[in-house]
């Protein structure tokens, strides 16, 4: 099923003002499910699922949600072609230069974008890839780096810009993307001690304060190495997807 990017639009202006009162967690973040952590991503996910674009995969990480439209054919950089529905991935100026949020279009106006996000704040102030609402806001273009088109109404018009997308992360990187990994690595450590004590052969409770440094790195190739992938210490599309079915799977056994 699909829809168009009318329909699409509608359903998330009809989110905004929903917040998570500071605590990361609301419907978008029950639905993925990923409760307490950052949600843009899970926003634009929810939209389209229940819009009826289920084609779409569901992400909660911004730099593969990027690299997902690239892989499709379906990625481009120039902000003049920009149009009402494309997805819209920001590298904010206060970050390092790597994909930290993302939203949708609404439009292209007065030399500005025009744009709805979840996770952000209401205006320039407060975090802009971290925040607690979902809003409506105006973007200079140099703060979109790449946009994605979904294929509405079965109808894909390729864009005509295509380039290479960071779709990991790693050391020195930093921001929300890195918050929730930290969160992620520590949960697992702790559940497979408990869980599986025999198999647990090293301990770690990491800081959870966003900034990719050396113990981020070493947990991160202790994971990797865990389940049999290259220890290199970057988060990307395979490390994430174990760490996916890792939370699958705590689930399962929590609803048991």
């Amino acid at each position: 099923m699909t829809a168009s990017a009318k329909e699409v639009l509608a359903k998330a202006k009809a989110q905004v003002g929903i917040s998570d009162g500071g605590t990361n967690t609301n419907k978008f973040t029950e639905w993925y499910p990923m409760p307490g952590q950052p949600w843009c991503a899970m926003f634009v996910s929810w939209v389209f699922h229940h819009s009826g674009m289920e084609e779409i995969p569901k992400f909660a990480y911004t730099p593969t949600f990027a690299d997902w439209f690239r892989q499709q054919g379906a990625g481009f950089d120039a902000d003049a072609d920009a149009r009402p529905g494309d997805v819209v991935f920001f590298d904010f100026p206060d970050s390092v230069s790597r994909i930290q949020h993302v939203g949708l279009v609404l439009g292209n106006q007065n030399g500005r974008l025009q744009t709805i996000e979840g996770n952000t704040s209401a205006g320039a102030g407060g975090s802009q890839d971290d925040g607690e609402v979902v809003a409506i806001r105006e973007r200079a273009y140099g703060e979109a780096v790449y946009y994605g088109r979904p294929d509405y109404n079965g109808k894909p018009q390729k864009p005509r810009f295509d380039f290479p997308v960071k779709a990991w992360f790693g050391k020195g990187d930093s921001g929300a993307d890195v918050k929730r990994w930290q969160r992620d690595l520590n949960r697992w450590c702790k559940a497979l001690n408990e869980q599986d004590p025999d198999r647990a052969t090293f301990m770690f409770e990491i800081e959870v304060d966003g900034e990719f440094g050396k113990d981020t790195e070493k947990a991160t190739m202790t994971f990797q190495a865990f389940y049999e992938l290259e220890p290199d210490g970057r988060v990307g599309t395979q490390t994430l997807e174990k760490i996916e079915q890792v939370r699958q799977r705590q689930r399962e056994r929590a609803n048991a």
